[in-house]
């Protein structure tokens, strides 16, 4: 699984194609598209998934940056 803006997927550029397609008006990518993929990372366990995006959305933009 990798780790995305909501929570994760199992298929990456299935959820890169959903948020180009601007199909949800209320998503944070909506007004910020085209969207790229920048990081990724596979896990095997959803719980390691969404606390490792936890951790992210705590850092600094530097710190993410670095990243």
């Amino acid at each position: 699984m990798s780790a995305r803006a909501d929570g994760a997927t199992n298929n990456l550029g299935r959820r890169l194609a959903e948020h180009n397609a601007g199909k949800d008006s209320g998503s944070f990518t909506f007004t910020r598209r085209p969207v790229e993929i920048v990081f990724s990372y596979e896990f095997n366990d959803i719980r390691q998934a969404i606390a490792f995006e936890k951790q992210i959305k705590g850092w600094s933009r530097k710190r993410k940056r670095q990243l």
